[in-house]
């Protein structure tokens, strides 16, 4: 199983346990059994637990992948597409042009070096 598929099964898991946790909430305010809200805790961890999970497996994906040189009209397109995701940069004029379009939002920021430019992308991911 690949990570993608991984944090696909979390996704479905964390929908699930949101839709069960208003099922629940919803029981609470009709019935008030102990019961009921033992469970809605319940739920509740284990959604923030998945939560997290996919957040962990998202940073891991990212680690994974190496932040891409691409051409001048590549990044161009990456700019203004939004596809593909990922981190990428391209050198025009002496700057090296970081690109985080790891959310869809294509940031950029122009840096002298290539380490500063690497360094960025991969923070600003973390940030996200």
């Amino acid at each position: 199983m690949t990570n993608r598929e991984a944090i696909q099964i979390l996704e479905n898991s964390n929908e699930l346990l949101s839709a069960q946790i208003r099922r629940l909430q919803g029981a609470s305010r009709a019935v008030s059994p102990e019961g009921v809200y033992d469970t809605l805790d319940y739920c509740k961890a284990e959604y923030e637990a998945v939560r997290m999970a996919i957040r962990a497996l998202e940073m891991q994906c990212l680690s994974e992948r190496k932040v891409k040189r691409v051409s001048r009209y590549y990044a161009l397109r990456i700019i203004d597409t939004r596809e593909p995701k990922g981190l990428f940069y391209v050198i025009e004029d002496g700057y090296y042009i970081g690109i985080d379009n790891s959310t869809g939002h294509a940031n950029t920021e122009a840096f002298k070096t290539r380490e500063g430019c690497v360094e960025w992308l991969r923070d600003s991911y973390k940030e996200a």
